[in-house]
């Protein structure tokens, strides 16, 4: 045997020696503390962890909605008789299409008809109890709610309705309306958990009922009597433990509960302790058998391998590939942190839009590929020009867009004019398009009550009165 091999040799044995060591002290050590696991960390982890997706699912959708509800073309069209019922329908069709929606809807306090995209396609009802959802609504003394239902003229699964009242100007309610998403992340989700995990996750409302459960998988529901479940939910309705445990037989379970605020549902977790010790009995196993060969080393590769792709993939989805700038979904991103910094902390933000004047000469004279250099060399010089904590962007085509959260709200303008002159005056620049380059100029700040859309309506109406006015200009509004 060569002394390469023999090397080889006594490096595997060596790993499987102290591989082996190793998992029987963890596995020792496991079972000891596989309870106190599931209580402090793995329950409440996996709550934190639905309850982190199911915010951040709803974040757009409750946006959207909102704006629905506030938008005066929607108002006006209530207000003079419900004419023309394809306009709504397009409308509706609209924001479905934009945002990727289950639907959209609307409902009319006069008329009482329930539009989608397809049009009118219901009255609603008192009496019917499929229509109780609106009349609970109203009677409510809230202007947006959000619940999980299923509605048989969309779908028959679970659906996430966000629903915002529409008041005139008086403030009476002229009817209701908002989006319907489908939760299949949700189920999705669940599926995960327990595949993963070996949790079974259900989602209950205030009275018990289970709105999402994986349909296989017993749970407390089935496997109590109707006293010991009324024992278990009083505990999970008034969240009087974080962590407790029931019995069923001569199983022994761990529950977790979280209250799930704005959705009025409970988010539950059960785990049955003998799967967990029979699955560190078989990992015991399973890690004696993996620790043969170079096990360790390949997985090393393999950890690295797909770490540079992951953080490759991570960059074309935040960045522009071709100035390197953020792209315009991680500005929105950025936008809607700072929106909400402003609104909690009144924290004042500014929006810049940028548009290269005559570009498309600069393609047609000099070619794209100097047209492309003329971006980057913007961008560079963008990136160079604005403050530390500042986000620029590659809004599209020759337009760039900056979000100033660092700024005094009086010196934005100022900080606009000296970035289109930085740009103006790039000898850099001038050199690659053969000549000055100069830019038009948008400028808005924050204001009360603006939305993503009110806001870049806002920027671009400066940024088109900006080249409206002769270009190489900056218009504040």
């Amino acid at each position: 045997m060569s002394l390469k091999f023999k090397v080889i040799f006594s490096v595997s044995v060596l790993l499987m020696g102290i591989s082996i060591v190793l998992s029987v002290m963890n596995y020792r050590t496991s079972v000891a503390t596989t309870q106190t696991q599931l209580r402090e960390t793995a329950l409440p982890l996996s709550i934190d962890n639905i309850y982190g997706e199911i915010q951040k699912n709803i974040i757009e959708p409750n946006l959207v909605a909102s704006m629905m509800a506030n938008d005066t073309f929607v108002k006006a069209w209530i207000a003079e008789g419900e004419k023309e019922p394809q306009k709504i329908a397009t409308y509706l069709h609209a924001i479905q299409e934009r945002y990727g929606f289950l639907s959209t809807f609307l409902v009319s306090e006069t008329s009482m008809h329930y539009y989608t995209p397809k049009g009118a396609i219901d009255t609603l009802k008192s009496t019917n109890p499929e229509n109780q959802w609106y009349y609970r609504f109203k009677a409510k003394e809230v202007d947006s709610e959000i619940n999980l239902d299923s509605n048989h003229l969309l779908d028959n699964s679970m659906i996430m309705f966000i629903n915002n009242k529409i008041y005139d100007a008086k403030g009476s309610m002229m009817g209701a309306t908002g989006v319907a998403l489908k939760i299949a992340y949700l189920e999705e989700m669940l599926r995960y958990f327990h595949e993963k995990y070996h949790f079974n996750v259900l989602i209950l409302d205030s009275r018990g009922k289970i709105l999402l459960h994986n349909e296989m998988t017993p749970n407390y529901q089935t496997l109590l009597s109707p006293a010991q479940r009324s024992e278990i939910e009083a505990k999970i309705f008034t969240q009087t433990q974080k962590v407790f445990e029931f019995k069923s037989g001569s199983d022994s379970y761990l529950m977790h509960s979280k209250y799930i605020d704005g959705l009025d549902f409970y988010v539950v977790v059960e785990a049955k302790l003998d799967t967990f010790i029979q699955e560190t009995k078989a990992n015991f196993y399973k890690d004696i058998i993996l620790s043969m060969g170079f096990a360790v080393l390949i997985i090393f590769i393999i950890f690295y391998t797909v770490n540079i792709y992951q953080r490759q993939l991570e960059y074309l989805v935040h960045h522009d590939t071709l100035t390197g700038l953020d792209n315009r979904r991680t500005f929105n991103e950025g936008f809607v942190n700072a929106l909400q910094l402003f609104e909690k902390q009144s924290k004042p933000f500014g929006m810049i839009f940028i548009d290269i004047d005559d570009f498309k000469k600069i393609n047609d004279t000099l070619g794209h590929v100097v047209g492309d250099s003329v971006l980057a060399r913007v961008a560079q010089v963008l990136t160079q020009s604005v403050q530390k904590g500042d986000a620029v962007a590659r809004w599209g085509g020759e337009e760039f867009a900056i979000l100033c959260r660092n700024h005094p709200i009086d010196a934005i303008g100022a900080s606009a004019k000296g970035i289109a002159e930085a740009i103006k005056l790039d000898a850099k620049l001038c050199e690659i398009a053969q000549g000055r380059v100069t830019v038009s100029v948008g400028v808005t700040v924050v204001r009360q009550g603006d939305t993503m859309d009110t806001m870049t309506s806002r920027v671009d109406e400066a940024l088109y009165s900006a080249k409206n006015s002769g270009k190489d200009s900056v218009v504040y509004l």
